[in-house]
């Protein structure tokens, strides 16, 4: 399976008092144990995880010491916290991928470490993300997975999809509309930008 969760902010001391966390724990020592009990809980090692930004203080050490003790097969969107290293150096410590900027999952599920700020009710689109710990967006658009808002506990994309079933019907629209503007030959890209046509439409 797929799974999201964000912020996990290891060794940061003071997000405990910043955070929702101060009414679960009290130290590092404490906040690292319910971190890693509360994510392997649920994510097995065959499962996938788009971890959304701001691992942990300390430089490499950090992944070093933790990631290993976390389930999964980890993929990262970096933060603001996070080292602004290569995609080389993360997979060097245990990430299967690593992404300075955000990604579309499945067409419609934008994936970013901060909300995007251009997303409007008008687009199909929803934004999951991280950054902004308790506080949520009241536009349904914006999935906020910080680890205050989910316990701890990664959620599903499956979870986060049947939110959304609505968007099975528009990929099936999409498909079709694109399979009729292909079939016998009726577009060509490079054809209808030459003409003029910006969506590639051929002339009759």
């Amino acid at each position: 399976m797929i799974y999201f969760i964000g912020d996990t902010h290891f060794n940061h001391k003071n997000i405990i008092a910043y955070t929702s966390r101060q009414d679960q724990m009290t130290n590092l020592d404490e906040m690292h144990q319910i971190i890693i009990e509360r994510w392997n809980s649920v994510v097995t090692d065959e499962d996938i995880v788009y971890f959304l930004g701001d691992f942990g203080f300390g430089g490499s050490r950090v992944f070093h010491e933790f990631l290993p003790q976390l389930n999964g097969q980890k993929i990262i969107i970096i933060g603001n916290h996070d080292p602004k290293k290569s995609q080389a150096w993360y997979l060097e410590r245990g990430f299967i991928g690593a992404f300075m900027h955000p990604i579309i999952l499945e067409n419609w599920f934008i994936l970013s470490h901060e909300p995007i700020g251009y997303l409007t009710e008008r687009m199909p689109y929803v934004n999951i993300h991280g950054h902004t710990h308790d506080e949520c967006y009241t536009n349904p658009q914006r999935i906020n997975v910080s680890w205050e808002v989910l316990n701890g506990y990664p959620v599903s994309f499956e979870d986060i999809k049947a939110r959304f079933a609505q968007l099975d019907g528009l990929n099936q629209n999409v498909r079709d509309a694109n399979k009729d503007r292909h079939k016998n030959g009726r577009m060509n890209y490079a054809e209808g930008y030459l003409a003029g046509k910006i969506d590639g439409r051929k002339e009759k």
